[in-house]
């Protein structure tokens, strides 16, 4: 008695198994997409490290980029071209913005993209990256999204910006994927931002 039940209790649970595995598997990008959305809409606070190249048709820039972001508000961008050259800090927070460029020269306003427009010509549209980065729609400008298998997004249109999202890794000890390789393109500008490590910061930590 003992044995077939122990046998009948194994068999109900592989079965079980198998059938969460299968229904798993069976979910199409549509239905796995809103779980990954809010996976990733739970991280507001991150340190990245990585490349980042900006060009159009007469500039071509490339170097590391740092980018430190605690909650909506309070952000440390540092770009640094090859060698150290040309590096420009920007801090900022709901008070302002603040850049600080290795030739000494010091600009405050009241958004990166101001800034960044001012010091470099760059169009780079700060505020929705925060989101792209992630690999999320900024939430209150209609966009268009085309999905990969496991309903992240591969393509994204916002604000006549074409997002494509190369490749995504999955942060250690967190079960969520983020981009690593993301291209920006908005003629006549393209960026790739190429991203080597991401580290998760709980808000609470700071």
């Amino acid at each position: 008695m003992k044995i077939h039940l122990y046998v009948a209790i194994s068999l109900s649970l592989l079965i079980g198994g198998c059938t969460t595995a299968v229904k798993q598997a069976t979910l199409n990008p549509e239905q796995q997409y809103p779980d990954h959305i809010e996976q990733v809409k739970k991280i507001s606070s991150w340190v990245l490290n990585g490349r980042m190249s900006i060009r159009n048709a007469e500039e071509n820039w490339s170097g590391t980029l740092r980018w430190s972001q605690q909650n909506k508000d309070d952000f440390e961008l540092h770009f640094s071209g090859p060698l150290g050259q040309g590096a420009v800090l920007i801090k900022g927070n709901h008070r302002g913005v603040v850049l600080k460029a290795s030739d000494g020269t010091i600009l405050s306003g009241k958004s990166v993209s101001e800034l960044l427009d001012q010091r470099l010509g760059w169009p780079l549209p700060f505020e929705q990256l925060t989101y792209w980065v992630r690999g999320l729609p900024e939430p209150t400008r209609e966009h268009t999204t085309i999905l990969d298998r496991s309903g992240r997004i591969s393509e994204l249109g916002q604000s006549q910006w074409s997002i494509r999202y190369k490749a995504y890794t999955t942060l250690p000890d967190h079960n969520v994927a983020l981009p690593r390789k993301v291209y920006l393109k908005k003629a006549p500008w393209q960026i790739k931002l190429i991203i080597n490590e991401w580290q998760y910061m709980d808000d609470e930590q700071g």
